[in-house]
């Protein structure tokens, strides 16, 4: 049995688009899931999703999201930055 890889990001995530997506592409953990949904449909990475394919991917997240493979929090340590003092 396969063990299933969970990824952790944060809120940005969510897209805030006047075209009513709800991920945003910009966010790593989803722009890897894109490129293996791209991949998986044979879909040229030029050419991009229609709106029912981007629909369909969208929803394939929300999927995940529900099934807990993709945890959002409010805060993750990979999008903290420490903040560097002067004398560095």
């Amino acid at each position: 049995m396969q063990e299933q890889t969970k990824y952790i990001t944060d809120q940005s995530i969510y897209a805030n688009c006047k075209y009513g997506y709800v991920f945003s592409l910009r966010n790593p953990i989803v722009h890897l899931h894109y490129r293996e949904y791209l991949e998986r449909k044979g879909i040229p990475k030029y050419i991009g999703l229609t709106d029912a394919q981007r629909k369909n991917f969208e929803a394939e997240i929300q999927y995940k999201i529900n099934k807990g493979e993709i945890i959002v929090r409010g805060e993750c340590g990979s999008y903290v930055r420490k903040k560097r003092s002067r004398s560095e």
